[in-house]
């Protein structure tokens, strides 16, 4: 099946992401993201972790700790080099592979996080899909994304923008994040839940996160927790 394209696998965008997280403070991350995923990976003590879209693989050197098997799927050959290269040799497994087929076993993995990786996936079925054939049963999930109700705003931070349908792609310039390509998916919160309740990934809760705020007052990011039941369709 095609697969769109991701920017990060360019080197020259993946190299500017390896410095924007590696060498420029984040008020978002440190001060929000990280506590939340920490507290949450501290509550569902999964055995085997997958971390889909795992980039250079920051959440492993932030909780290895609690990691028994840490599981790190990126896209880019570029970013798993370099999580490879900062932390395969501390007992963590980083692969090339899609969202859409991560090579690992049926029902193999207690917890999926994904941070900053849907807004960048065409089709969110397969994504769930695969999500739900991945995870054990009752097997948690957290997915961090940009807040679909600060649609708007987030576009508004791309120059030279090209439009098809959803996808945006352009360069795109944030407080925090100067990036020379990067694709984004407007999919609605409706679409979300759909395709994740169509897989029988039950969403228990949502949350706002991001200091910077969009014209509506939300939070500019949104965390999504859940959990597999029951069988795909």
């Amino acid at each position: 099946m095609e697969v769109e394209e991701n920017p990060f696998e360019e080197e020259v965008v993946a190299n500017q992401w390896i410095q924007i997280v590696e060498e420029h403070p984040h008020d978002v991350r440190d001060n929000e993201l990280y506590p939340l995923v920490e507290c949450w990976i501290k509550n569902t003590l999964p055995t085997t972790f997958l971390d889909l879209g795992c980039g250079q693989g920051v959440f492993y050197n932030k909780f290895e700790k609690y990691f028994k098997t840490y599981i790190g799927i990126d896209s880019s050959t570029f970013l798993i080099n370099r999580a490879n290269n900062l932390y395969g040799e501390r007992g963590a497994i980083f692969n090339v592979a899609s969202v859409y087929d991560t090579n690992l076993g049926t029902a193999s993995v207690d917890a999926v996080l994904s941070v900053n990786v849907l807004f960048h996936v065409q089709d969110l079925n397969r994504m769930a899909k695969e999500m739900f054939r991945i995870l054990k049963p009752r097997g948690g999930f957290l997915i961090s994304t940009v807040n679909p109700l600060c649609a708007e705003k987030w576009i508004s931070f791309y120059s030279d923008l090209e439009k098809e349908d959803k996808k945006h792609v352009g360069k795109v310039s944030f407080p925090t994040l100067h990036l020379s390509k990067n694709t984004f998916f407007n999919h609605s919160l409706e679409e979300i839940f759909e395709y994740f309740e169509k897989n029988n990934l039950k969403i228990e809760r949502i949350e706002d996160l991001g200091l910077h705020k969009g014209d509506n007052g939300r939070g500019l990011f949104l965390n999504i927790y859940g959990f597999k039941k029951g069988e795909s369709n």
